[in-house]
C-alpha cells in the first residue's frame, strides 16, 4: 500500500476494505501513507500469517486520531508472527511508530531487520526494536539519513 506520495483527503480514506483481505498474506508494505496509526496497526493485526512488514514514512503523514465515522473493524485479540524482515524507514521522528509496533500483543521475532533514522531521538527505539528482536535477529542494517546523504552502519 503506497499513495506514491500523493495529497490525498484523509475523510475518504479507509482501511477496512483491506481488514483480512487475505489470510495467507505474508508481506505488507506501507509507505508514505495517510492513515491513522491505530487503524494502520489494526490492519496488521488482522493478517495472522504476517511475517514481513516495510514502514516507510516522514513522521507528519501519521496520524494520531481516529474518525468516528470511519466504518469500524473488528480487531483480533493477538497479533501476527511478524517473523520475518522489517524494513523501518520512518523519518522525522520514529517514536510513536516504533511504540506502536513494541506494544503489539504477541511481540516481535523479525529475523531481519532494516533500520534507518535521521532524528537523534530515535536511537533509543530503533535500540528497542533490536533489544526486543535480539532473540530471533539474523540480520541487522542500520542507516543515518542526514540531509541527503546516507551513513551506514
Amino acid at each position: 500500500m503506497d499513495n506514491g506520495s500523493q495529497n490525498l483527503h484523509l475523510s475518504k480514506l479507509s482501511l477496512a476494505p483491506f481488514h483480512n483481505f487475505s489470510p495467507t498474506l505474508k508481506s505488507l508494505h506501507v509507505g508514505h501513507t495517510l492513515f491513522r496509526y491505530p487503524r494502520l496497526f489494526d490492519l496488521v493485526r488482522s493478517f495472522p500469517l504476517l511475517e514481513n512488514l516495510s514502514l516507510a514514512c516522514r513522521r507528519g503523514a501519521w496520524f494520531r486520531v481516529n474518525d468516528p465515522n470511519e466504518p469500524q473493524t473488528v480487531v483480533p485479540s493477538t497479533s501476527p508472527a511478524l517473523s520475518g524482515n522489517l524494513d523501518f524507514h520512518v523519518f522525522g521522528g520514529a517514536g510513536m511508530t516504533a511504540r506502536q509496533l513494541l506494544h503489539l500483543p504477541n511481540g516481535l521475532h523479525f529475523q531481519c531487520l532494516a533500520l534507518s533514522w535521521d532524528c537523534v531521538d530515535d536511537i533509543e527505539w530503533l535500540a528497542e526494536l533490536v533489544a526486543v528482536c535480539s532473540h530471533s535477529l539474523e540480520s541487522l542494517d542500520i542507516t543515518r539519513t542526514l540531509l541527503g546523504m546516507s551513513i551506514r552502519i
